[in-house]
């Protein structure tokens, strides 16, 4: 037999969940910015699947960027999201290489290769680096990619 007590616990614990599964659907943001927002609250999964949402309507840069930019702090960090990002970035570069979006990809590049993956490559996120200093010499990343 159930005590009063009890019974009152599983439904306070059943509202909980409910409000918690109510506010994680909220989290994900129907426009760039929004997902922008989620991820300076550190809700990259959120973000992400928000850029992810965003990119089904739109093949916006700005949202491919977040895309990725998110993808490589998504958790459960696998070596498949950090080749999928890459990927993106690279694109992104080839289409508009020297737009923010492209140096601020490229520098990201740099980052995965420096502290994402398993394995750093700091050979290869040096490279990056050394690009992008060659290349825009005065553009703030590359000030801070000379640091790295």
């Amino acid at each position: 037999m159930h005590s009063r007590s009890s019974c009152r616990s599983v439904f306070v614990l059943a509202i909980v969940w409910a409000c918690c599964s109510f506010a994680c659907a909220l989290a994900v943001g129907e426009t760039p910015e929004e997902a922008w927002q989620l991820a300076t609250k550190s809700l990259m999964n959120e973000s992400h699947a928000s850029f992810d949402q965003i990119l089904k309507d739109s093949k916006d840069r700005q949202a491919r960027f977040g895309y990725a930019a998110t993808l490589i702090n998504v958790q459960p960090k696998t070596a498949d999201n950090l080749e999928e990002a890459i990927q993106v970035f690279q694109r992104l570069i080839e289409e508009e290489p020297n737009d923010d979006i492209a140096l601020s990809s490229r520098y990201l590049m740099g980052r995965v290769e420096q502290v994402h993956r398993l394995d750093p490559d700091l050979p290869a996120a040096a490279a990056i680096y050394r690009q992008l200093l060659h290349e825009h010499p005065e553009h703030p990343l590359a000030q801070r990619a000379l640091s790295k």
